[in-house]
């Protein structure tokens, strides 16, 4: 079975991405599937189950790029004389309506069966129908399930994201290791896996910074924030310039591009991601996963999909694994950061949670299994 992976970015680190972590996550998984997968025109040959399709001139593709993109990818995925069948594409992507156009006019892609992943629903446009074609549809999200079927979009999946349990939770066990590796040995930190536009919580952050900090002076907070345009270089500067007026340079460190998550959150004690609004992001964030994995609690805002985490947890535990918080609410996030690193006992009970919930819920196992059952479902 050869699977055709459509993805809006190439299939390269940094795992910085949830969708494009979701498809490389499938493709580890299901060592017996072949897959085609898309990255660099200057890739290095990759071996296993993947076949390298290098369609992408940068990690950052523009727009008039993934244009010419989809045109190299049909040329090479089975059509055209190529001799790379395809058995059945997967897109996993936020559709647009380019993206959309160019796989309906281009020849031969309505030949194969279609699974479509959509990763984020909380944008309506991006869930207009005409812009999801594919036979099969899948949400990762009980929410995306509904808000697809309000939309009249019939035979919706739900398959919930995963994350590999044993990797993460062997990481959570060597946390003074990753202090030690920042050089925060014996420090508590705070890990914000956030952006820095507006409503994306690193503001609400900031402001309890100054707080938190008079309770536990000896608190580190990490922020890892993928930049996305030259607005968030701004954005970016003018949290540095808060820093510095408020005397906070040696508890806060900024970091941009992450190459792996595993030294952030492998020395975390606590992961924040305190949205106002789900806008372009994924239903269920993976760094939110991972930190549970690790046995890192966490502290969400109160917003659909997002509280998805915490309400599964009810379902096996009685405890929840960190704290809903209201959005944009600067005292109440504050005051949970601050009992949460001063109460061992209680931090360690909800990291233990977080780890049986991904465990029961949201294992990687037990995704790729999903998906490779509605494979075989797709071509029979």
């Amino acid at each position: 079975m050869n699977i055709g992976l459509i993805t809006s970015v190439p299939m390269v680190p940094p795992w910085d991405q949830g969708d494009k972590n979701l498809a490389f996550g499938l493709t580890r998984h299901l060592p017996d599937t072949k897959f085609v997968i898309l990255t660099l025109t200057d890739e290095e040959p990759v071996a296993g189950n993947l076949i390298p399709l290098p369609v992408f001139n940068s990690r950052k593709p523009s727009l008039l790029e993934k244009g010419f993109v989809y045109q190299r990818m049909l040329q090479k995925m089975g059509h055209n004389g190529s001799n790379q069948t395809v058995d059945l594409y997967h897109l996993v992507y936020q559709p647009t309506q380019l993206s959309s156009w160019l796989l309906r006019i281009l020849p031969g892609f309505r030949d194969r069966p279609v699974l479509h992943t959509i990763p984020a629903t909380t944008d309506g446009h991006s869930l207009r129908r005409d812009l999801i074609f594919a036979d099969r549809i899948v949400s990762i999200s009980q929410f995306g399930r509904e808000r697809l079927a309000e939309q009249g979009f019939e035979r919706v999946e739900y398959i919930p994201p995963g994350v590999d349990v044993a990797v993460w939770d062997a990481i959570g066990g060597n946390r003074k290791k990753y202090k030690r590796l920042l050089g925060l040995e014996d420090r508590p930190i705070v890990l914000y896996p956030g952006h820095f536009r507006q409503g994306y919580g690193v503001q609400p952050v900031l402001e309890a910074i100054p707080e938190v900090v008079k309770q536990i002076p000896e608190v580190c907070f990490l922020f890892a924030c993928r930049m996305r345009d030259k607005a968030d270089y701004v954005l970016e500067a003018e949290a540095r310039q808060f820093i510095i007026a408020n005397d906070l340079t040696e508890n806060v460190r900024l970091f941009r591009t992450v190459e792996e998550m595993q030294s952030l959150i492998g020395a975390a004690d606590l992961t924040v991601l305190p949205l106002e609004t789900m806008m372009d992001k994924v239903d269920i964030p993976t760094t939110l996963l991972e930190s549970l994995a690790a046995g890192v609690p966490v502290i969400i805002s109160e917003i659909a999909p997002l509280t998805e985490i915490f309400q599964v947890s009810l379902q096996c535990c009685d405890l929840l694994p960190g704290e809903i918080i209201q959005p944009g609410d600067v005292y109440q996030l504050g005051k949970g950061i601050t009992r949460m690193l001063k109460d061992v006992e209680e931090r360690w009970g909800r990291g233990a949670v977080g780890r049986t919930v991904v465990q029961q819920h949201f294992n990687l196992e037990t995704t790729a299994k999903a998906y490779a059952n509605l494979y075989q479902e797709m071509l029979a």
